[in-house]
């Protein structure tokens, strides 16, 4: 006996789909969905053509969106703030309508406590992109705020704090977002950033020791931080080129090719190093 083909239309997508009358009477398994989506967005990454790459990875959004619908648990909750962040990476009006539409939708899941932070970051993200810069300082300070013990709490802070100094103007409302990371959150993977972003508003404002104590401050507490190497050039910078104070320089740059033999400041910083050595010389160090 043959088996018929049928046309049923997917709820979550609208799309219509081709298949078995037995596939079409079977009730769907979620958990198909988020493999798929997880295995997709795996192959992404490793596409070379940008266009390819993209609609592999909108395909893999709306299959997270579709699992959501579907799964009213904390994976589902997480598959939809996932589909979200993946709209705003992509782009575009019609996408960011979708990333929108994934935050709100998790404020009124069942489990809405445990996706808010999420939420309003995802909004966050979406309002600064959309240039909507009031509407986006204000859900991240509302996610930290509200939930200052989350993981999201040190990523809103800077997200917050990115919108005050690179698109509102306001170096001083910034720089006291950063510091609340550095205070509040030092453990946070953002911990570091918030340092050396505001190491440079106080470089800026001619606050020299001062930045240098954050740039020192990345290299002590984040040895292993991937900026830990820029972080001792620019306090090298600030003692070679701003305060020329090129004893100091000397031996930072010391410093720097002992801690980064690797780095690709190395040459540079060797210079320095080397420009430097009368100084140290006829200060009788």
């Amino acid at each position: 006996m043959l088996n018929k083909t049928v046309i049923v239309c997917s709820a979550a997508t609208g799309l219509f789909i081709l298949c078995s009358a037995g596939v079409a009477n079977a009730a769907p398994n979620p958990d198909i969905w988020l493999k798929t989506a997880d295995a997709m967005l795996a192959e992404a990454e490793l596409i070379d053509n940008r266009n390819l790459r993209n609609a592999v990875t909108e395909r893999a959004a709306e299959l997270y969106r579709m699992y959501a619908y579907e799964e009213s648990g904390p994976k589902g909750a997480e598959a939809l703030v996932k589909a979200g962040k993946l709209y705003v990476e992509l782009g575009g009006v019609e996408l960011i309508a979708r990333a929108l539409e994934c935050a709100t939708m998790a404020a009124y899941r069942p489990d809405a406590a445990r996706t808010a932070p999420d939420s309003l970051l995802l909004k966050a993200r979406i309002y600064r992109q959309q240039r909507e810069w009031g509407r986006a300082v204000r859900a991240a300070l509302n996610c930290a705020e509200r939930f200052p013990r989350n993981d999201n709490a040190p990523l809103a802070l800077f997200e917050a704090a990115q919108v005050f100094e690179s698109n509102i103007r306001n170096t001083a409302e910034a720089e006291k977002q950063y510091t609340r990371i550095i205070s509040s959150y030092p453990a946070s993977p953002v911990a570091d950033q918030a340092l050396l972003a505001r190491a440079a508003l106080r470089a800026a404002d001619n606050k020299t020791e001062e930045a240098i104590a954050d740039y020192l401050m990345i290299v002590d507490k984040y040895p292993k931080s991937e900026i830990a190497d820029q972080a001792l050039f620019e306090a090298i910078n600030i003692y070679d080129r701003r305060l020329r104070d090129f004893v100091k320089a000397h031996e930072l740059a010391v410093r720097f090719r002992e801690l980064f033999p690797h780095s690709g400041l190395l040459a540079r910083v060797e210079r320095v190093e080397s420009r430097t050595l009368r100084y140290v010389r006829d200060a009788g160090q």
